[in-house]
Parts: structure tokens; C-alpha cells; sequence
């Protein structure tokens, strides 16, 4: 599914997200950091939370590997710097004020 967006600074390519997520077998993907903020412009990267699915693509390689391959394609996709960071790793973040914020301004672009 995807999901209905907030006024973002950005057009954001739905359908093109929702194809990627299923590709990597995201189940929720979010978007958070400057992309949400007045201070969001042409050079600024873009940042999201993603959940794995029960069909995530762990098996094809471990850690960041994966991750930044994703990140990458991702990249590729949007045309400008990806940061690509999994749910439970913001949710075990030593630095509470960064978890929490995260987690509380984060807006699902796609939800499996």
C-alpha cells in the first residue's frame, strides 16, 4: 500500500518506492530528517526507517552490505543521497533523544 503523504518538500515517486520495496521485501518504509523541515534544499540527502518483511533479502548478503546496496538503488531512484537505516536499529539507539525523535517524526511513504 501506499501510503498517503503529509506536504513533504519533495515529490517522492510512490509508485517507484512501492516497486522498490517489494523488490527488497520492505514492508514500511519512512521518511524522516531534513526532507520534513524548511531547511530541506537541492543538495540535501534523504533519509528513511525501513521494516524487513518476512521476504526481506537478508539471504543474498549480510549486514551493511545489503544495506547499502538498497541505499544505493534507492539513490539511483531518487536522484540524490540516501540514508538508509533499519527500524530496529533507531529503536536500540543508545542516544535517546536521536531515537526518539526519529521514531516520532518518521512518515510511512510505503506499507506492505
Amino acid at each position: 500500500m501506499i501510503a498517503q503523504l503529509p506536504s513533504l518538500k519533495l515529490d517522492l515517486p510512490l509508485d517507484q518506492l512501492a516497486g522498490f520495496c517489494r523488490r527488497w521485501g520492505i514492508a514500511r518504509l519512512e521518511v524522516f530528517g531534513s526532507v520534513l523541515r524548511d531547511d530541506f534544499g537541492p543538495k540535501s540527502d534523504l533519509d528513511f526507517v525501513f521494516t524487513p518483511g518476512p521476504n526481506f533479502r537478508r539471504e543474498q548478503a549480510r549486514g551493511p552490505w545489503l544495506r547499502n546496496r538498497a541505499a544505493e538503488e534507492l539513490s539511483a531512484l531518487l536522484g540524490r543521497p540516501v540514508d538508509l537505516i533499519e527500524r530496529a536499529r533507531v529503536e536500540h539507539m543508545e542516544n535517546w533523544v536521536k531515537r526518539q525523535h526519529i521514531l516520532q517524526t518518521a512518515i510511512p511513504v510505503y506499507v506492505d
